[in-house]
């Protein structure tokens, strides 16, 4: 287990160290000088200039990897020639930041692909929460083998893969350069988006807080914690699984509270013991629970449709999914934004030079802005969103007119993205497809006869979300960043005449009143109060203040969901799953920011001043703010600490009461559990020869289903393409106007396997190019016998293990199994 986890993070260690030159320039505004950002750089350059390379017909393989590889490190040694005084200086000065950063990638490292060796079944089946990663590792294992883009889609043969892919390509390029296979790269990619992840925080809260202390506390909260939603489960076991929440009372909830933070070992570890030893059924804590925040009810917690995950969550269920990929990559561009501030608070720049004088950066950002795009296009959206709306604000850029400043913004948010989607990434465009625009009312708001295309629609009443719903998820991070503020706006009441302040709390509670009536939902009416009350201090004039960009961004993070409950993008779900995506990306991408937020509060009480108090008064003030400073700590650390202690311990805990794993448990190959399952086991061999012996275009039929079963598992093994694999899969990847498509290939499968005509037979075979029929398990469990019988008419059987048949019935594939004749 642990010689490929060391190897790989390793390999991606020394590719950062490669990429650190180029990163010193690109940072040389960050406080680590873009240490963190060279592990970014370190993966995904060679995978991003290789994947443009691989267009032509230049084979996309380990001696290509291997020279883009080497001809990175040679530019990266002319630029490090180039500024060695600057890197002895570096050194001499942050050697210890140095040695934190590289601590923290290899701990966070090793941590994370232990906790993956112990849950690190690629399962399918949902009573093994299998959720998504069987398709996930489709994609992972067929693009392990792909030579040439863009990439064929595994599921769906004859076609190219019309989804986010990068993330999966970034990694399966690494599976390549390292020759780990991807069953086992699958599990290393996880723990290795957490150390990234890690690394990343460590350097954005440093550089931001000025304290590594600061930096990890916010790499804590925002890769390793949870939110609220296990401290009501525990209150909820504590008190009596027959209790609903809503009738917790104050001295039972004061107990809980109180054991959670610390106060009582005791207390805690009787909630461990009800949660874990009394009575499962009735007082087990849900891992999967926490990740629905937004599911509450009348009666107490509910399972509900909409996905509230963050990044503990993601890594503990183990999808390789797009959202998660591309976690790392959005907190790198959250780096960029930050040192484009800090240049904007250092100089006054005219608006020819604003460009000019930051160009590495500028191309920095839109580089990661392309990534994103072509990884999770939700965290592409809401980073340019951010970045268009804060850097305006900067110091610098205050003497700019208003709308000079408004077309600055403007000029982040459409010029970088053209130049990122439409430029950097032309051939991920140029062979993507997004869903189509649907033809929308706007909620009936229009005159007759004026209906929008666009791909948003207006949110119903009944689905906005309840404030409750909202603190579950945010309000971690919200209680101590309202508290700060509030705390301000107290200390500031002596500076701010009555009159504006009261006209300043009038104005928010009319907006907070007025929204509260027109969305006819209270949580909308709280978010337009707190926007209003807080754009006054977070967006007026000062000389200088370090976290101002901290500010701005949670006003602008606290915008964005309040824009989440107005609208949302309508796309293949529908009834109560309408905003199933819109909240699931767009929180996710919040979430980093939001905890910003939280330990922004506890830097400015911590390192506060109070300049016009006496030396006495002075210092108990700074007294007073410290101490509140370790309270919010304590609460940060306590309540977020509860979802690795609890669920992380739950999840594993399940994991080996499926008994779907062979005797030895603790491995990274996510695909050995199919060793000791019956018939699966000799599909899995199956699927192993595919991999060994058949091309990676090969086509191969096979059973296919709705989703979330084995269908398509010789493709996702062999890394080859299926007629059809996961039809709703690909209807989500390629939208409504696919599904005649996705029916007719269903039914072609269907006749394939249902009918005894062998001329009807080899025409399909001829018709969609197949070169192996697969039957297994699945495949004799869903179609006759006699279907099934005449592929020994119509092809060689070419691997053969229990009931597990392939069959070559291409004149290539026969060929290159060395049996004569084939289809004529």
């Amino acid at each position: 287990m642990l010689k490929p986890l060391l190897i790989w993070l390793a390999v991606l260690d020394l590719l950062g160290w490669f990429h650190f030159p180029l990163c010193f320039r690109v940072g040389r505004l960050l406080r680590d000088r873009g240490l963190a950002l060279a592990k970014l750089a370190g993966l995904f350059v060679p995978t991003y200039i290789c994947w443009l390379i691989c267009h032509t017909a230049v084979p996309h393989g380990r001696v290509t990897i291997v020279v883009v590889i080497a001809v990175l490190v040679a530019v990266n040694a002319v630029l490090a020639v180039r500024d060695r005084r600057a890197y002895r200086s570096f050194f001499a000065r942050r050697w210890r930041v140095v040695l934190a950063l590289e601590a923290v990638f290899w701990i966070g490292g090793i941590g994370a692909g232990w906790v993956r060796s112990q849950v690190p079944a690629i399962a399918f089946d949902p009573n093994w929460w299998g959720a998504e990663k069987w398709s996930d590792f489709a994609l992972l294992s067929a693009l392990s083998r792909q030579v040439h883009f863009p990439p064929l889609d595994p599921w769906l043969a004859g076609f190219h893969t019309n989804y986010y892919y990068f993330g999966h390509l970034a990694w399966a390029t690494l599976a390549k350069l390292t020759a780990i296979p991807p069953n086992i790269a699958y599990n290393l990619a996880l723990a290795t988006i957490v150390a990234l992840a890690l690394v990343l925080c460590v350097s954005l809260g440093y550089h931001l807080f000025r304290s590594l202390g600061l930096g990890v506390l916010l790499a804590w909260l925002v890769v390793l914690g949870g939110n609220f939603k296990p401290l009501a489960q525990l209150c909820q076991n504590a008190l009596g699984a027959g209790r609903s929440l809503q009738w917790i009372d104050f001295r039972g909830a004061m107990q809980a509270g109180l054991a959670v933070l610390g106060g009582n070992v005791k207390s805690l570890s009787q909630l461990y013991q009800n949660a874990f030893i009394t009575g499962p059924s009735v007082q087990w804590i849900d891992f999967w629970d926490s990740s629905r925040a937004m599911s509450w009810g009348p009666v107490g917690l509910i399972q509900g449709s909409e996905i509230n995950e963050f990044p503990s969550f993601s890594f503990l269920l183990g999808d390789l999914h797009p959202h998660f990929s591309a976690h790392p990559l959005f907190l790198g561009f959250l780096l960029i934004v930050a040192a484009l501030w800090r240049a904007g608070e250092r100089e006054t720049l005219s608006a020819h030079r604003v460009v000019s004088s930051r160009l590495w950066q500028w191309m920095a950002l839109t580089w990661l802005a392309g990534l994103l795009y072509t990884t999770n296009s939700w965290d592409c959206f809401v980073g340019f969103f951010l970045a268009a709306a804060a850097l305006p604000f900067a110091r610098g850029f205050r003497r700019w007119p208003a709308a000079g400043r408004v077309a600055f913004g403007f000029f982040i948010l459409v010029l970088g993205y053209v130049a990122a989607t439409r430029l950097l990434f032309l051939p991920f465009g140029l062979s993507f497809v997004p869903p189509e625009s649907f033809h929308l009312s706007v909620g009936g708001r229009l005159p007759p006869g004026m209906e929008l295309q666009s791909p948003l629609a207006w949110v119903p009443p009944d689905l906005r979300s309840v404030p409750m719903q909202w603190l579950l998820y945010f309000g971690l991070f919200a209680v101590p960043y309202f508290i700060w503020q509030g705390w301000r706006a107290t200390a500031r009441l002596s500076s701010v005449s009555l009159d504006k302040a009261t006209a300043c709390l009038a104005l928010a509670v009319a907006a907070g009143v007025f929204f509260y009536v027109e969305g006819q939902n209270r949580l909308v009416g709280f978010l337009a109060f707190g926007l209003v009350a807080l754009a006054p201090s977070t967006f007026r004039r000062r000389r200088r203040e370090r976290l101002r960009l901290v500010s701005i961004l949670v006003w602008l993070a606290l915008f964005v969901s309040f824009l989440c409950e107005w609208f949302y993008y309508d796309d293949a779900f529908s009834g109560p799953d309408e905003r199933i995506n819109t909240i699931f990306k767009v929180y996710y991408s919040l979430w980093p920011v939001m905890a910003l937020g939280a330990v922004g509060a506890c830097s400015a009480l911590w390192g506060g001043r109070s300049q016009r108090l006496e030396a006495r008064s002075w210092k108990q003030a700074a007294a007073l703010r410290r101490c509140a400073a370790v309270l919010f700590i304590v609460f940060l650390v306590g309540i977020s600490a509860l979802y690795p202690l609890f669920g992380w311990t739950t999840r594993v805990a399940s994991y080996g009461m499926l008994q779907i794993a062979s005797g030895d448990r603790v491995t990274l190959d996510g695909l050995k559990y199919l060793e000791s399952l019956p018939g699966l086991s000799d599909d899995y061999r199956a699927g192993l020869w595919l991999r060994q012996h058949a091309p990676p275009d090969a086509v191969v039929a096979e059973a296919h289903d709705w989703g979330y079963t084995a269908a398509g598992r010789f493709a996702a093994i062999g890394g080859v393409t299926s007629l059809i694999g996961w039809s709703q899969h690909e209807t989500v990847w390629r939208g409504e106007r696919n599904w005649p498509l996705v029916t007719s290939r269903k039914a072609t499968v269907d006749d394939l396997f249902t009918t005894t005509s062998v001329p009807a037979s080899f025409e399909i075979l001829r018709a969609d190019y197949v070169d192996y029929v697969a039957v297994g398990s699945l495949e004799r469990s869903r179609y006759p016998g006699d279907g099934l019988a005449k592929f020994d008419l119509l092809g060689t059987a070419v691997f053969r293990s229990g009931e597990t048949v392939i069959y070559a019935v291409s004149p290539a594939a026969r060929e290159a199994a060395g049996a004569p004749g084939g289809l004529p």
